[in-house]
Order: structure tokens, then C-alpha cells, then sequence
């Protein structure tokens, strides 16, 4: 393959990656995940058991970014961060914050809680125990920016485009490389 064939198909490779193939609806980079939504459930398919449940269980948000819990449920629920007395040995994470806490709220009803400091943040429901419902808000600083879940079940967007960019510049390099070693 000659020099001008190699540094179009870099180039192209690269534009698609920046790109992040928007004519196939992808985006090129997804935006941080800057708060989430858990929602109480109960029994199944919210839950994977028959009582009640946060889901999900576990989520990562940039620091300074809002939880928001919703019950979904026919029950009031809490939600506290952990205690090693209250979570069966469990401390209440490595987060640097307060962590949550929040008053009764019932069904239909919304708790949210801003969180600044990395970490992790073990919470549960006082209502019904620390082996019943529990949960993990995982908080990482801004500059790791969480990439947001895509919807399909597939790799991340950023990753594709992330591949195809750094594709493309190695293609666009080798063809240079070899143009000049010739």
C-alpha cells in the first residue's frame, strides 16, 4: 500500500473515531455520569430476591454529583450510611463525605444526596436491616470522568471511538514511517 492510501485510511479512521459513527447514532464520547437514579423495589423482577431491594445496588458518579432514590414500593424505606454496628461489621465506606441519610419516605416519594468527597458509601434502609437492603454509591473525582452506561448492553462509545482514533493515528504513523524509510 503506497504512502497516500495509508495516511487516508488513518485519517479516515481517526474522523470516524471523533466522529463516534453519528450517522449510526452513537455518540463519540459519553457524556460523565454527573448523578444517578436508584429505585426501591420490591420482590422480583425489580429485585433478585422477594423482598425489597435498591436497584441498582451499586453505582459511580463523579464527585459533586447528586444520588436521587425513588420508592417504588408499598413500604417506607431510609436511606443511612452504614455503621459497623448497623451493617453487620460493615463500615460506612471510604468516602471522605457524610454520606447519606434521609428521613422516612414513602412510596412515590424521592430522597436525593449531593456527594463531594471520593470514595466509596455503604448505605441501607433502617426500616428493614443491612441483610435485607443495602447498597455502594462509589464516587471518583472529576477528572476521571465516568463514562455513562450506554442503553444497548454494548461497549462504551468511548472506548470505540478512543480504539478507532488511536487506530487511525497508527495507521497515519506507519504509513509516514515507511514513506521516510524508503
Amino acid at each position: 500500500m503506497s504512502f497516500v492510501p495509508r495516511l487516508r485510511l488513518g485519517v479516515a479512521a481517526a474522523a470516524m473515531g471523533i466522529a463516534g459513527f453519528a450517522g449510526a447514532g452513537v455518540p463519540a464520547v459519553s457524556a460523565a455520569a454527573t448523578g444517578a437514579a436508584i429505585t426501591i423495589h420490591e420482590g422480583p423482577p425489580g429485585c433478585s430476591t422477594p423482598s425489597y431491594c435498591f436497584a441498582p445496588s451499586a453505582v459511580t458518579v463523579n464527585a459533586g454529583a447528586t444520588v436521587t432514590w425513588t420508592d417504588g414500593s408499598d413500604s417506607p424505606h431510609t436511606v443511612t450510611r452504614c455503621t459497623p454496628s448497623a451493617c453487620s461489621g460493615a463500615g460506612g465506606g471510604t468516602g471522605s463525605g457524610t454520606g447519606p441519610a434521609s428521613a422516612q419516605f414513602g412510596q412515590g416519594q424521592k430522597y436525593t444526596a449531593a456527594f463531594i468527597g471520593t470514595g466509596t458509601y455503604l448505605y441501607y434502609c433502617t426500616v428493614h436491616g443491612y441483610s435485607v437492603m443495602h447498597g455502594t454509591v462509589t464516587v471518583v473525582s472529576a477528572s476521571s470522568a465516568v463514562p455513562a452506561a450506554p442503553k444497548t448492553g454494548a461497549a462504551p462509545p468511548l472506548t470505540l471511538a478512543t480504539l478507532l482514533v488511536a487506530g487511525g493515528m497508527t495507521t497515519t504513523a506507519l504509513g509516514i514511517r515507511r514513506r521516510r524509510t524508503r
